[in-house]
């Protein structure tokens, strides 16, 4: 997982740190941004993480601004000491609300919380994908000539096709052969 820190207190920043590492080793921190501006910067140049974890008090403004600029579409938790903003923080993205100091099973629990969201909206993807994605129906019979009429063979009758000059070969599952005499390609007879 991807994580974005958006925190302007060093010491708050390096106790997440910590405490994601101590939760999950294999959690990338893939940057720190202090500010409503270089938080924008940062979203708009750099790959899209994960997940972000946010400050609200930023060391110019409110982390609210940032979603004023930009369009936010990464799960966040809040981090803060301030519990006045949660009614705001959850009309943007917000996965969880944990205030200072954090602990580490808050951080953990929220941490569930978005891989458990993650794994549903996957699901969710992927059966919408499936919806759209149209079926492929496979013809099952065609058409061959033989003498003056047109003969039907049903493929799920037929165990293999080969051909030798210009004869095409039917072994039939019942073990009936047919044999085609024409200089058409075996793709080129009609499909039912």
């Amino acid at each position: 997982m991807k994580v974005l820190i958006v925190e302007d207190e060093t010491a708050a920043y390096d106790s997440l740190v910590d405490i994601l590492k101590e939760i999950d080793p294999s959690i990338e921190v893939l940057g720190n941004t202090e500010s409503v501006r270089q938080t924008i910067d940062w979203l708009q140049n750099n790959p899209v993480p994960d997940l972000i974890l946010m400050d609200i008090h930023l060391s110019d403004g409110s982390a609210f601004l940032i979603f004023e600029h930009i369009t936010v579409e990464v799960p966040i938790i809040f981090t803060t000491a301030y519990d006045e903003y949660a009614i705001e923080a959850f009309k943007v993205n917000s996965i969880d609300y944990l205030l200072k100091p954090i602990k580490s099973e808050e951080l953990e629990r929220a941490l569930h919380k978005f891989k458990k969201w993650t794994q549903i909206e996957v699901i969710q993807y992927l059966s919408r994908l499936t919806q759209l994605t149209p079926t492929t129906r496979y013809k099952d019979k065609f058409l061959i000539p033989i003498k003056d009429k047109l003969l039907p063979i049903d493929l799920r009758e037929v165990s293999y096709f080969y051909t030798t000059d210009k004869n095409t070969h039917i072994c039939m599952l019942n073990g009936i052969w047919i044999k085609i005499t024409s200089c058409k390609c075996l793709v080129n007879y009609k499909l039912l």
